[in-house]
């Protein structure tokens, strides 16, 4: 019983985790390459580094991904290093939050409940020799 629970637990890690691949490798393309126009520009403020500092490393982009989906880290602070690259990356990051919290967190929820109560529930084994005990 717990073992099917990790086994669903490990699953869905690993979905989230390919979710937020490859949402941040689609915002840290831009937002890498926005940073290398400013900076050549000279353009290396306090918003400069705020930007990078969340979009440094794939590893950080995913961590600010989920932090920003999950309330660990408000999403309008990131929909504002995201809203200068265009309507295309506002359009996803709104996409990513809202298929995030409705469509992946209420899926794993619903898969997770469903497992436990299949595991809670006694198998045609079990059943066949509680029968026998009843009748014996």
């Amino acid at each position: 019983s717990i073992y099917g629970s990790f086994l669903s637990l490990f699953w869905s890690i690993v979905l989230i985790g390919m979710i937020l691949y490859i949402f941040a490798l689609f915002f840290m393309q831009q937002i890498t390459f926005t940073l290398a126009e400013k900076e050549a520009l000279g353009e290396t403020g306090q918003g400069w580094e705020r930007d990078r500092q969340y979009f440094r490393t794939v590893q950080r982009s995913m961590l600010t991904l989920l932090e920003a989906a999950m309330g660990g880290l408000d999403w309008d602070m990131v929909f504002i290093i995201v809203e200068p690259l265009g309507i295309v990356y506002i359009a996803a990051f709104i996409f990513f939050i809202l298929f995030f919290n409705f469509a992946v967190m209420n899926i794993l929820t619903g898969i997770f409940v469903e497992k436990a109560m299949n595991l809670c529930r006694p198998d045609t084994e079990e059943q066949d020799a509680a029968r026998r005990r009843q009748h014996a």
